[in-house]
Formats: structure tokens, C-alpha cells, sequence
């Protein structure tokens, strides 16, 4: 049993010891000689007082264990609710790192396919230099047989290019060599031409190969350029996707903390339940055993102590407004990000359950409520994102995020504007996180495990008007106007 309940238990016996003594002695003083029933003695009377005092502590213990109860059921929806936001964003993580698995395969591919193209350019360029020298002896070649074929040409051919009867007779050998000669002329010469054609043909196909493997290869250029960033927004959405599962699984962690928190107090408040019917009981007990009853002045005035308790014990829940100073002063830049904010979701693909101040990094950040530091979350050495969670009075916790500095420890005790930590937020330093653009405080309000906008709990005069937005400012202006009403409607009264 820890302290408090022990605590909670002294109290309600030493309490109770005071007022049982008088009770007994009443029984020994208030009974006739007779054996019949007397008035009401002091002792009684006090007794009853104080049962009806028990009572009423009851009634409000009972409703504000109801109360937690609720608080619990809402942080264990909550808890659910991020859990399995945590199980969808892992899903998305591992679907990412598929993509990326498949993208860079497609990156090695194509890699590759490009390599082929350019060693296919290459050697084709060989293959060009290659026929272009044996173009170039061709045509040389052609052109000494050219001439050799000109001089035999003329030696058979007339200047019509016709076979010259004279020339046939007057030439060496008899007319069949001859003959036979000017075939083999002719086919030579076609066979010469009809290479060097060729030539001519395979290097035009091997420039329109080339041609067309530049062009392969300039779109394999381009569709690596696209796979590269395709991979870079691959890896940019899977870092935004881990830093926000981080994020995520840090909620969880501040949900089952406020969970066990909600457990103790229901606990400390069930065991102080049992100690006080215990104490009526016994009370009532006593009262029962004298005998005695009430007249009618004594059980009026007894209802007199009973309203008197319920106003002086009256219940109120974590529902009564908690009013809270702000950690930071918002006057030089007014807020970066508001709750719920709309630009925001769409700077980051995420919600924005509290309100970003921003302000000169390592800037004091003071309580802004009295209260007890139940987490810590902080690396000196570490840009992992840090925070410090505060529970207040009626079911108020607080949380500063991006902290670069801490200045207190789990269990202490902080008073109203007592230094905590330090700001922080510039991105690559100390408790930034992964998620920050600049040096800012991120601020978050829960009531009763319930995220809420913080703006409800401060000031909002503090707050530049021409950065204030719209609703906000029509929110102040509106409590202004009914701040001047009571202040018109109290001068009227007085004069």
C-alpha cells in the first residue's frame, strides 16, 4: 500500500478515535434509573455531525472514482485507437520497404540495361571505323581498277561503249580469248561494284544501329532518372512514415502511463471509500446502540450541519476549468501551428492535436499550472525526439515536446511558472525528433485522457491580434465584449 493510502486510512482512524471516546461515555451518563430512552446528548450530536460529514466525503469520493472510471474507459479507447494507428502506419512501413526493394531492383536493371547499350554503341562504333577503312581501300582499289578497266575497255570497246568488231580482230589472241577476256572484265567490274555497294550499305546500318541505341540508351537515362526519384520519395515518405510511427508508439507510451495514473488514483480513492464507510458504519453503530433519539430542534440542526458539509465538501469534478499560464510567451511570433490545424495535415500527411510556439531556441519554459512530473522522456546525447508530461489538478495533464534541456525529474513537485526545460526544435539538435522545421515548443493539453485544444486553458490576450486567427479572435473579442457587459452592469448597480 503506498503512502498516500496509508495516509488516507490515519487520517480517517485518528479522526474517528477523537469522536467514538465521547460516544461511550454518553452511554454511561445519558441512561435513567428506569431504563428508558433520554434526549440526545453533545456527544451524539457531534457524532451524527460527523457522519454526515463521512457521508458527504463519501459522495464525493464516489463520484470522482465514477469519474476516473470514465477517465480510464476513455484512455483505454484512446490506447486502442493508437494502437492501431501504430499497426496501420507499420503496414504502410513494410509496404514501403517493398517499393523501395522493388524500385532499386528496377534502378540495378535498368543500370545494366544501359551498360549493354553503351558496350553495344561502342563496339557498333568499331564496327563502323572498321568498314570505313575497308571502304576507304575499296575505293581506292576501285579506282586503280577503274583505270586498268578503262585502258582494257578501250582496247574491245568502240566510243558508243560497244564491242568494236576492228579492235576484236586487231587485238592479241585469237577471238575467243579475247572474248573471253572482255566477260571477265565485265564481271569484275560489276562484282567491284557491287562490294563496294555493300559497304556502303552495311555502314549505313551500322550508323542507324548506333542511331538507335543512342536513342535506347538516352530513354534508359531517362527512365533511371525517374526510378532515382521515384526511390528518393520513396525513402523521404518511408522516413516520414517511421518518424511518425515513432511519434505514434510515443503516444501509446504517454496513454499507458496516463492509464496507470488513472489506476493509483482510482485505488487511493477506493481505499479512502472503505475507510470512510467504515468509519459511518462504526459511528452509525454507536449512535444506534444508545438508544437515543433526536428532537426535532436537534434534527434541524443537524440538516443545518448537513447543507453546511455539502457546500464545504461539494463535488466538483476534473471537469471545473482549470485556468493555465502560458509555458512560453506566444507575444513576439504568435503560433506556428494551432490545434487540429488544416495546414498542417497538409505540410506533413498528420494531425496536429496540440499548439506549436515559436521561439528562440533554449527559451525557459515555465509550469504553467502547479503539478507533478510523471515523465520524463529525454537523451543528452540523443535527436530523438524528447518531452516532459506534467499531471495537474482536475484531470489536467500537459506535455512539452522538442525540448533541448531538462530541468526536473519524475515525482518532483513544480509550482505555477517554476522553470522545467528548455525549448528546442532546430532540426539535428538535441530532443528535436525528426518532424521539426525550426526552433518552436510543441504544447499539448489532455483532459481526462483526452486530447484538447490548449488555447481553451490560456490566454488568448497574449496572443498578437493580426496573428490570431479568425475564430480565435472572434473567441476574444467575444469575452471582451461580455468582460465590458459585467464591468457596465456593476457600475449601474453601485451608482
Amino acid at each position: 500500500m503506498n503512502r498516500k493510502i496509508q495516509k488516507s486510512l490515519l487520517s480517517a482512524i485518528l479522526v474517528f478515535s477523537l469522536f467514538i471516546t465521547p460516544v461511550a461515555i454518553a452511554e454511561d451518563t445519558t441512561e435513567t434509573g428506569t431504563g428508558s430512552t433520554t434526549e440526545v446528548d453533545d456527544a451524539t450530536i457531534r457524532s451524527a455531525y460527523l457522519i454526515i460529514k463521512l457521508q458527504s466525503q463519501l459522495s464525493q469520493k464516489t463520484v470522482e472514482y465514477n469519474q476516473i472510471q470514465d477517465q480510464i474507459e476513455g484512455t483505454q479507447d484512446e490506447l486502442t485507437s493508437v494502437r492501431e494507428d501504430i499497426d496501420s502506419l507499420q503496414d504502410q512501413v513494410d509496404n514501403l520497404d517493398e517499393l523501395i526493394d522493388e524500385s532499386e531492383a528496377k534502378i540495378e536493371s535498368v543500370t545494366s540495361q544501359i551498360g549493354e547499350a553503351e558496350t553495344d554503341i561502342a563496339n557498333i562504333m568499331e564496327e563502323i571505323d572498321m568498314r570505313e577503312i575497308q571502304i576507304a581501300d575499296q575505293e581506292e582499289s576501285l579506282s586503280e581498277l577503274m583505270t586498268i578497266l578503262y585502258v582494257k575497255k578501250n582496247t574491245y570497246y568502240g566510243e558508243s561503249d560497244s564491242l568494236s568488231t576492228v579492235k576484236l580482230l586487231i587485238a592479241e589472241g585469237s577471238v575467243s580469248d579475247v572474248t573471253q577476256n572482255v566477260i571477265y572484265l565485265d564481271i569484275f567490274e560489276q562484282t567491284s561494284e557491287d562490294l563496294f555497294i555493300a559497304l556502303s550499305d552495311n555502314k549505313e546500318d551500322l550508323a542507324q544501329r548506333q542511331t538507335d541505341l543512342e536513342e535506347k540508351k538516352t530513354v534508359l537515362a531517362s527512365l533511371q532518372d525517374e526510378l532515382f526519384i521515384e526511390n528518393e520519395n520513396l525513402n523521404i515518405e518511408l522516413e516520414a512514415k517511421e518518424t511518425l510511427l515513432e511519434e505514434t508508439q510515443g503516444k501509446e507510451d504517454i496513454y499507458q502511463e496516463l492509464l496507470i495514473l488513472s489506476k493509483q488514483q482510482q485505488e487511493e480513492v477506493e481505499a479512502e471509500m472503505e475507510a470512510l464507510k467504515a468509519n459511518i458504519d462504526l459511528l452509525q453503530g454507536k449512535i444506534d446502540s444508545t438508544g437515543q433519539t433526536l428532537t426535532e430542534e436537534q434534527l434541524a440542526e443537524i440538516m443545518q450541519i448537513k447543507a453546511e458539509a455539502l457546500a464545504e465538501n461539494g463535488v466538483y469534478g476534473s471537469s471545473e476549468f482549470l485556468q493555465l499560464d502560458w509555458p512560453v510567451s506566444p507575444e513576439e511570433k504568435g503560433l506556428s501551428a494551432y490545434f487540429d490545424d488544416s495546414s498542417y495535415v497538409s505540410a506533413f500527411g498528420v494531425a496536429h492535436h496540440a499548439i506549436d510556439i515559436p521561439v528562440i531556441q533554449g527559451t525557459s519554459i515555465e509550469a504553467p499550472a502547479d503539478g507533478v512530473v510523471y515523465k520524463v522522456q529525454y537523451d543528452e546525447d540523443s535527436i530523438g525526439y524528447a518531452y516532459v508530461m506534467i499531471a495537474h489538478r482536475k484531470g489536467v495533464v500537459t506535455v512539452y515536446g522538442h525540448v533541448s534541456a531538462v530541468a526536473v525529474a519524475e515525482g518532483d513537485y513544480v509550482y505555477r511558472g517554476q522553470i522545467i526545460g528548455l525549448t528546442g526544435g532546430v532540426p539535428g539538435s538535441i530532443g528535436a525528433g525528426f518532424r521539426t522545421t525550426g526552433a518552436h515548443l510543441h504544447f499539448e493539453v489532455w483532459q481526462d485522457g483526452i486530447l484538447v485544444d490548449p488555447l481553451d486553458y490560456l490566454d488568448l490576450s497574449e496572443i498578437p491580434i493580426d496573428t490570431l486567427r479568425d475564430d480565435y479572435l472572434e473567441r476574444l473579442q467575444n469575452a471582451i465584449e461580455a468582460e465590458i457587459e459585467q464591468i457596465e452592469n456593476t457600475l449601474e448597480e453601485l451608482y
